[in-house]
């Protein structure tokens, strides 16, 4: 590990939470370029930094874990005068960075794992948003492991059409795809078509740990040590109300890697009934089972013929059901059809299912 003087300490320490340019700029999330242009260092100083936080960035005041450790307590411990306490300190968290990516921290590591939940507003329903804050430590080394595998989590989404994880713009592309993919049909003149509507409840705490494991081994490997040493054991969660109780489930949406496991287990999920019911269509002569699916985290867009949607639904819950999680149930359902193509063709569909 490179010695650091007190002005590279400091200097790399800012890098890790850029400081706001303009008084009214509420975040730290600014892009490299900004950041390289507020440190006026020169190129073959800044080349000596550790670079074992690359990619590590906190938004202003970060809401803390249980322990109330913050950012900005580490940006200020970075800041030391002593060029000795910083060497030590950045040494001390490259060995246990090394050891948690490798899976081979202590079981006295295990508090770094602790959360702490929030509720959060919806935009619609009364329902809160459960979100676990964890601790510092735990997202620092989980905001690494999301820099370094980016893009490769990138390449696996887009293959699968799931634009929720490391997709910019992501949310534009669903919508300018959903509209003019019908603008389009209903013009084509073709054969009635179903947009099934998915959206899954609570998926992010729900989901089985085997589910998450099984989904890393296959699609991002290079992130199972670590996600095997953190499901090990049952984590703690502090309540709102200052309780604790273990959990062994759940991607926590709050963890900096909680989205790609999310997404990661639906592309699994959507293969396994899109075989199924490519037998089914050959054992009972019926048409193209699925002709397109789109994904948004678990936010879910099926395109496919009327003749499909109810056993597809079916063979799409019982996969759901296996890795923990649902679309409800009776009037708690989280989805919607419909009928797509010239109206009268739409009008000739059979719809009791």
């Amino acid at each position: 590990m490179t010695d650091l003087d007190s002005n590279a300490g400091r200097d790399w320490a800012d890098s890790l939470l850029a400081r706001n340019i303009r008084p009214d700029v509420t975040h730290f999330l600014i892009s490299p370029a900004a950041a390289s242009a507020v440190n006026k260092e020169p190129e073959e100083k800044a080349a000596d930094r550790p670079r074992i936080l690359e990619g590590v960035r906190f938004a202003s005041l970060s809401v803390p874990g249980p322990i109330g450790f913050r950012p900005e307590h580490l940006l200020e411990i970075l800041s030391a005068k002593s060029s000795t306490v910083i060497s030590k300190l950045t040494h001390a968290i490259g060995v246990l960075q090394e050891k948690a990516f490798a899976g081979k921290l202590s079981d006295e590591c295990r508090w770094t794992l602790g959360s702490r939940l929030v509720f959060w507003k919806k935009k619609k329903g009364p329902a809160p948003r459960p979100i676990r804050i964890g601790e510092l430590w735990r997202r620092m080394f989980a905001k690494k492991l999301t820099h370094s595998t980016r893009r490769k989590v990138q390449q696996v989404c887009l293959n699968a059409r799931q634009f929720g994880v490391a997709v910019p713009g992501g949310t534009d592309a669903v919508i300018h795809f959903r509209k003019c993919f019908e603008e389009a049909f209903k013009r084509s003149g073709s054969e009635a078509l179903v947009i099934l509507d998915l959206d899954l409840k609570n998926a992010f705490p729900s989901f089985e740990w085997d589910a998450i494991l099984s989904a890393v081994f296959e699609f991002l490997p290079e992130v199972l040590p670590w996600t095997s040493w953190c499901q090990k054991k049952p984590t703690q969660v502090q309540l709102p109300g200052g309780d604790f109780f273990d959990t062994d489930r759940g991607a926590a949406q709050g963890d900096p890697l909680g989205s790609a496991y999310c997404a990661l287990i639906l592309i699994g999920v959507i293969r396994r009934v899109r075989e199924k019911m490519q037998v089914l269509a050959r054992l009972q002569n019926l048409p193209d089972p699925i002709l397109m699916d789109i994904w948004y985290m678990d936010d879910g867009q099926i395109f496919c013929s009327p003749e499909v949607a109810d056993p597809f639904l079916r063979m799409l819950d019982a996969e759901l059901e296996l890795v923990g999680a649902t679309r409800g149930h009776g009037a708690d359902v989280k989805s919607a059809a419909r009928l797509v193509g010239p109206s009268e063709k739409c009008a000739a569909v059979e719809t009791s299912w």
